[in-house]
């Protein structure tokens, strides 16, 4: 059963929640981020479950790299929140962001049927009104995103401050 995120703190000073089971991340190649399409699910961004004795900054590569064959750099964490997992137990995400290095082929291990990026990156109502669309990304976690991580860089770059 799917249920919206809850507790969502972007850009706090640290993260609030203890060491998170999943992250998400927003991987940036030139002006738009990579997106996954899972079989069943649709289009997503990138992320999924630590592994076992993994940090948080591994997972992100790996995961990246897993599901778009795509090497980043420059990780930045950006927020958390709290989802559901399973039926009744409520978990942490970690958000990052992160630059896109080289982007390679998928391993033929990956669940993903396909990468793309999206120019320019779709507003949240694009996103709610597309139906092939995964429901991870319909809540509030992505609008926040949006406004959070595309329009602060929009901005930064009409004033020519941005620093990656």
């Amino acid at each position: 059963m799917w249920c919206p995120a809850t507790e969502l703190h972007v850009r706090p000073n640290s993260p609030v929640a203890c060491r998170p089971s999943a992250i998400l991340v927003c991987a940036w190649l030139g002006d738009g981020w990579l997106w996954v399409r899972h079989p069943s699910r649709g289009w997503e961004l990138p992320g999924g479950k630590l592994e076992p004795g993994e940090t948080v900054e591994m997972a992100v590569h790996r995961e990246v790299f897993e599901e778009t064959g795509a090497r980043v750099s420059h990780l930045a964490w950006v927020g958390e929140y709290r989802y559901l997992r399973g039926d009744a137990d409520w978990a942490w995400k970690w958000i990052y962001e992160a630059v896109v290095d080289d982007v390679g082929a998928r391993p033929p291990s990956s669940e993903m049927i396909a990468v793309a990026r999206f120019l320019p990156i779709p507003t949240p109502t694009e996103v709610q009104g597309r139906e092939d669309v995964s429901f991870v990304v319909k809540d509030s976690v992505y609008a926040t995103l949006y406004n959070v991580l595309y329009a602060t860089r929009h901005r930064a770059e009409s004033r020519s401050e941005l620093q990656l």
